[in-house]
């Protein structure tokens, strides 16, 4: 994991432990376009019954604006998951 990524880690475990909340994994698609890692979050917020989701930024999850409206859903629909940006959360 690059030094950017590790940063933005560090980011979000902060704010989300400022809030209150225990960060338990990050996610991250090493493969542009996969969405594996996004699976696996969606899959792994089921199993546990989480119901919240810290980002950097909304971009991170997808660029495109139809994309990120749909992963958005899928986090709400599927999972029943609240998204966070670290704007909202610190």
């Amino acid at each position: 994991m690059d030094d950017k990524v590790r940063l933005l880690e560090q980011d979000l475990r902060a704010c989300a432990a400022a809030k209150g909340f225990c960060f338990v994994a990050f996610f991250y698609e090493f493969a542009c376009g996969s969405q594996e890692a996004f699976n696996e979050l969606v899959a792994e917020l089921r199993r546990v019954h989480a119901h919240y989701v810290f980002v950097p930024t909304l971009r991170h999850l997808a660029r495109n604006m139809l994309l990120q409206n749909m992963m958005l859903a899928r986090l709400e629909l599927d999972a029943a998951a609240e998204v966070f940006t670290l704007g909202e959360i610190s």
